[in-house]
């Protein structure tokens, strides 16, 4: 946690190694990362992965924990990077296990409404169908991907917007992948899916 527009920056890289799934970064459940005001940024990338279940960025993990993952920051934007492995199609760059809930934007509290922009850039997406990502905030929200598109049809995505958003955009204009949204999205601005 920083306070006023203290930023917070979370990079790493995975080269797998073991029988485990390493992904290049993992957050389980109870984890709380806040700024108060500021931009968050984090990068997580599979240099090498041994296993498909393997993430760029992953929300929990194989292993069951307890708790909600939330990234939140009241006025700050957060950028969230995922990089799956380019040698193995059956990694992740961003994935969710059906371990517990994920917020974005906004505390599950409800204590303050973000207004900054959040942003997910994934070379694809791994949903969780028991659990729902969730994003709050009156700026933009985007879901694309790193490259020109997906590299595999974006499926089981559980998304849930707080319907404040200014705009929404899921995929790129240069997106050739199939998208599934497993509910529905209504906010106040345009919605744009590629």
């Amino acid at each position: 946690t920083t306070t006023g527009a203290g930023t917070i920056g979370i990079y790493g890289d995975s080269y797998g190694g073991g029988n485990g799934s390493y992904n290049g970064v993992t957050f389980n459940g109870g984890t709380t990362i806040q700024s108060a005001s500021g931009n968050i940024t984090v990068v997580g990338a599979l240099t090498n992965a041994n296993t498909a279940s393997a993430s760029g960025v992953s929300f929990f993990n194989t292993a069951a924990t307890t708790g909600s993952v939330q990234i939140i920051s009241s006025a700050g934007n957060i950028s969230i990077t995922g990089k799956q492995y380019a040698s193995n199609a059956s990694t992740y760059g961003i994935g969710q296990w059906s371990n517990g809930n994920v917020y974005l934007g906004s505390p599950s509290s409800g204590s303050f409404t973000a207004t900054g922009n959040v942003t997910l850039y994934g070379s694809n997406y791994s949903g969780a169908g028991n659990n729902t990502l969730n994003i709050k905030t009156t700026g933009a929200v985007t879901l694309a991907p790193t490259a020109s598109a997906f590299t595999a049809t974006v499926s089981n995505l559980n998304l849930v917007l707080s319907g404040s958003e200014s705009s929404f955009t899921l995929g790129s204009a240069t997106n050739t992948s199939a998208i599934t949204l497993a509910t529905n999205v209504s906010i106040k601005g345009p919605i744009t899916v590629y």
